[in-house]
């Protein structure tokens, strides 16, 4: 028979590691509201580095329930891609130069493509084109 505080203890750390790790995993990275008619959004450069800061990528909530992460590269072209993994869809995060999945620890490259599983699959990606001072991203929808 397990001792009603020894239960209590375990059930606390339980509820504890199961709710609170994936809130941590979206936790920290900047994020911007756009709306995106005709599956299509635009954020200024200024408001990008604005945003960004030290990260290396915004998460950009277009209402659709999964925050979409827009990045630099070192050439300085940019990155759309989804935030929702492949592996058993959780929010991953940029982590150094990688999009990483806090529930599995799958890892993405700055192309979607799986660096580490066990997610299987390649992030969905969105075209990210710059000019007139902004990032242009097309969802395809």
């Amino acid at each position: 028979m397990i001792a009603r505080r020894t239960f209590l203890r375990v059930s606390a750390g339980t509820f504890t590691a199961g709710v609170l790790a994936p809130l941590t995993g979206c936790g920290g990275v900047p994020m911007l509201v756009r709306h995106a008619p005709a599956g299509r959004f635009s954020i200024t450069l200024t408001e990008y580095r604005a945003t960004a800061g030290d990260e290396s990528a915004i998460a950009v909530d277009v209402g659709s329930g999964w925050p979409v992460l827009v990045g630099e590269r070192e050439d300085g072209s940019f990155f759309a891609l989804s935030s929702k993994c492949t592996h058993q869809a959780c929010r991953v995060r940029p982590t150094g130069g990688a999009l990483v999945c806090p529930c599995h620890g799958s890892a993405f490259d700055r192309e979607g493509s799986v660096l580490r599983g066990p997610a299987q699959r390649s992030l969905a990606a969105y075209t990210a084109t710059v000019r007139d001072a902004a990032v242009h991203v097309e969802l395809g929808q």
